[in-house]
C-alpha cells in the first residue's frame, strides 16, 4: 500500500496509513454530517454490507487471485517466501480500485450517501485486513487472540500446498467453503492449483 510498490518501507507504510484515516475520517464525516435526514437505518446497513462484501471480497482475491494466475501469484510469493518484509497492493492501485468498483457503481446505482457508506464499510475491511495481517507476521504477540489469529494463518504460510485458512480478517469463508487447515495441510484440489515454491520461514 504504498504509492507506487509492493515492498513496504516504514515511510510508505505511514503514508499508507495517512491515506486511508483521511479515507475513513472524510466519508465518515459526510455520512454524519452531510447524509440526509431519516436515512441512518440505511447507513447503517451498507455499512455492514460493505464490510461483510470485503470479508467475502478479500477469501476469493487472497485463494483465486493471489494463488491463481500469475502475475498475481508470482507477486504473492515474494511475500510467503520474505513473510516478514512488509508487502501490500500500491496505494493507487487499492484507492483505485475502490472508487472505480465500489464508489462509482453504487453512486450509479443509488444516491452519494449510499455509495459513500457502502464504500465506507469496504475500506474499513480493507484498512482492518492491512493492519491485521501486518501485526500477524511480527514475533512474539502479547494479546491471545492475536496469538491464536497468528497461528491461523501461520498454517497459510507453512502449507507446502496452498490450499487453506486464506481469510486473514476472519474465518467464515474458510468454514463456509471448507478450506480450514488443520495441523496437516490437505492434498491441493485442482481447483487450486499450487504455484507457490514450499516455504521455509515458517511465518
Amino acid at each position: 500500500m504504498s504509492l507506487h510498490s509492493f515492498e513496504q518501507s516504514p515511510l510508505t507504510r505511514g503514508l499508507d496509513a495517512a491515506v486511508y484515516l483521511y479515507l475513513l475520517s472524510s466519508l465518515g464525516a459526510f455520512l454524519m454530517f452531510a447524509s440526509p435526514a431519516g436515512n441512518s437505518s440505511t447507513v447503517w446497513l451498507l455499512i455492514v454490507v460493505g464490510l461483510l462484501l470485503w470479508t467475502f471480497l478479500e477469501y476469493i482475491l487472497h485463494r483465486f487471485v493471489l494463488h491463481g494466475p500469475a502475475p498475481f501469484s508470482t507477486w504473492h510469493a515474494a511475500h510467503h517466501r520474505q513473510p516478514r518484509v512488509a508487502m501490500g497492493a500500491p496505494t493507487l492501485l487499492s484507492l483505485s480500485l475502490i472508487i472505480g468498483l465500489v464508489f462509482l457503481p453504487a453512486l450509479w446505482w443509488q444516491s452519494v450517501a449510499s455509495a459513500v457508506a457502502l464504500t465506507f464499510g469496504m475500506a474499513t475491511g480493507y484498512t482492518v485486513y492491512s493492519v491485521l495481517h501486518h501485526w500477524l507476521h511480527q514475533p512474539g504477540a502479547a494479546v491471545p487472540w492475536l496469538r491464536v489469529e497468528s497461528d491461523f494463518h501461520a498454517r497459510h504460510h507453512q502449507s507446502r500446498l496452498v490450499t487453506g485458512n486464506f481469510g486473514v480478517t476472519n474465518r467464515l469463508w474458510d468454514q463456509v467453503f471448507r478450506t480450514v487447515l488443520q495441523l496437516r495441510s490437505a492434498p491441493c484440489p485442482a481447483s487450486l492449483p499450487d504455484r507457490l515454491p514450499a516455504v521455509h520461514d515458517g511465518l
